[in-house]
């Protein structure tokens, strides 16, 4: 197995893992500084450090390391024990890294803001796919900052037309051309673990939204989730202000998500 053209490939799934390199040994290892292992959140794991008490102290490190973001260097002695006789003599250093996709921002409604928030949020290193119901809004020669450009058939279900799985790591802006499509595309978004839920529009908007999901059953910690008016609070006014104002606030969630 090619490690990197693997860890390659999951990244473009969205799927987040940590690799594991040794980086200096002593004595009796089962493997030498530069074996490499893929560890995935839930502890299955991809290739070999060597097996035993070296690769489960490794994966159980490798999965605090994808909770809390940050690489860590453990240190595994190896030495035999009365409960291993079998263990070998020496310890191995293992450096873990966290990997991670692109942040992923799905933008539903391809208009001005659409358009505006696609370039700057893809300059400030999301990975942008761009969703609409209208051919003419999705020609990607409009989108040249996107990673994907899609054409849907409406909004009432826009992640199942498009085979798009959102998920906790994944960023929602909704902007349609219409209050009717921007409720529909809310209420598909509440139906997904994103981690971030934003709604143009105006505080009347907002209010009058909130009462239509409180009315069909919707609990406040779901209705909570949705950030409304989107972006921060800098007094924009053309699209592309209000692109820059709701990617600083992509930012600011983004970090949040870190800590």
């Amino acid at each position: 197995m090619d490690i990197f053209k693997r860890i390659c490939c999951l990244l473009e799934e969205n799927q987040e893992v940590a690799l594991a390199t040794i980086i200096e040994t002593a004595g009796s290892t089962p493997r030498k500084a530069g074996a490499k292992m893929i560890i995935h959140p839930d502890g299955s794991h991809e290739g070999t450090l060597g097996g035993g008490k070296l690769e489960q102290e490794v994966i159980s490190a490798a999965v605090r390391a994808l909770v809390d973001h940050t690489c860590t260097t453990i240190k595994v002695d190896l030495a035999a024990r009365e409960d291993s006789p079998m263990a070998c003599g020496g310890w191995a250093a293992v450096f873990i890294e966290p990997l991670s996709p692109k942040p992923r921002l799905v933008i539903l409604g391809a208009g001005h803001v659409g358009k505006a928030l696609c370039k700057t949020a893809a300059f400030a290193g999301f990975d942008v796919v761009v969703m609409d119901d209208r051919p003419v809004q999705t020609d990607a020669c409009g989108l040249p900052d996107a990673g994907r450009v899609l054409n849907i058939n409406g909004f009432t279900d826009p992640f199942g037309d498009a085979g798009i799985n959102i998920t906790s790591r994944d960023f929602i802006v909704i902007c349609t051309r219409a209050h009717q499509s921007d409720l529909d595309a809310l209420r598909a978004a509440l139906h997904t673990p994103a981690h971030f839920i934003g709604l143009l529009g105006s505080r009347r908007k907002r209010e009058k939204f909130f009462n239509i999901l409180r009315s069909e059953g919707l609990l406040p910690e779901q209705i909570e989730r949705i950030r409304t008016p989107v972006g921060l609070p800098v007094g924009a006014q053309t699209p592309e202000e209000i692109a820059i104002s709701i990617t600083a606030q992509l930012i600011e969630a983004k970090a949040a998500r870190r800590k």
